[in-house]
């Protein structure tokens, strides 16, 4: 099935999916909303479609390709944004950790609205990123507790929040402005952190934070 492109999209869609009846379905959601949706069966086609295609974002099942796979293509491809979702069961917070290990810039489970997962993936082609609540506090979580290599610096659930904020890129002044506090101790903490992590540039900071969020965020309801 295809859908063509109609005037004024400007985002373009892989959807990488075994299921006919699925894919088919999810292309016609994705054609409604404006956007231009181009179908793959395997993983292999998907590849093929990537290649000619060049999309914003490449939507798949879960269970279509393995983390390795998509390491593999994020390699060659550095610029593809992928969307992972769940046809069938929700995944575990390892899968969540592979996720975002193999660089995948959202998820969504079974149970997900189709009106979002359309915003899901047009904040994605943005340059968002989308995961379940409950998936961004494990992984929080487990940045509290501090990586192997800095397990005596662990951070606080403040410290957590401003790294979060330093990883999308926002100023002492928009962070000061999303957390309630002054600029001032915007600066503070972000010092802080320098000094916990062992950097003296905010751009190391960033790639610390994004080395270990791994571009988790969520669409601001």
């Amino acid at each position: 099935m295809n859908f063509g492109w109609r005037w004024g999209m400007a985002i373009t869609v892989v959807i990488a999916e075994g299921c006919t009846l699925v894919r088919e379905g999810l292309a016609h959601l994705m054609a409604k909303a404006n956007v231009r949706p181009v179908e793959a069966a395997s993983y292999l086609g998907a590849c093929v479609r990537v290649r000619e295609a060049q999309p914003d974002v490449m939507l798949m099942s879960n269970e279509l390709a393995g983390m390795d796979a998509l390491k593999y293509l994020k390699r060659e491809m550095l610029e593809l944004r992928v969307v992972l979702y769940s046809p069938f069961s929700e995944c575990s917070f390892a899968s969540a950790r592979k996720m975002a290990e193999a660089g995948v810039c959202g998820y969504v489970g079974r149970d997900t609205d189709v009106g979002l997962l359309v915003e899901v993936v047009k904040h994605v082609a943005s340059g968002g990123t989308f995961f379940p609540e409950e998936m961004i506090e494990q992984l929080f979580d487990e940045l509290a507790r501090g990586s192997p290599a800095h397990n005596r610096n662990t951070l606080t659930p403040r410290e957590a929040e401003v790294l979060y904020l330093v990883q999308r890129g926002c100023s002492n002044k928009e962070i000061a402005k999303e957390l309630g506090i002054s600029e001032a101790t915007a600066h503070s903490h972000v010092r802080a952190l320098m000094q916990k992590i062992g950097v003296h540039k905010r751009i190391k900071l960033a790639v610390y934070a994004e080395k270990h969020i791994q571009r988790i965020g969520a669409v601001a309801h």
